[in-house]
């Protein structure tokens, strides 16, 4: 998915450029995390959405994965989930 910006640059989603789903690409998500829910939602609506985004520019991504998605010994870093991308500014996309 290509995201216009100004002086003609295109900008483009990581992980739709990897082939992604929306839906395999959550970065929040309450079903998983309880920190990631909130006092508006209705008790035992799963709250899930991509908020969290890599936009690449003139470089190559090879793999992009989530961290943070599993808590440690019942602690969680945060209520999104982490992105790690490896991109490549000489093998161009």
């Amino acid at each position: 998915m290509a995201l216009p910006f100004g002086d003609g640059w295109t900008w483009y989603d990581a992980w739709r450029e990897l082939g992604g789903e929306e839906k395999n690409g959550w970065t929040m998500d309450s079903g998983v995390c309880p920190l990631a829910g909130n006092s508006y939602l209705r008790p035992g609506v799963v709250f899930q959405r991509r908020f969290d985004r890599v936009l690449v520019r003139n470089a190559g991504v090879r793999s992009m994965m989530r961290v943070g998605d599993e808590d440690v010994e019942g602690v969680w870093c945060s209520d999104h989930f982490g992105l790690v991308v490896d991109v490549v500014v000489d093998d161009l996309v």
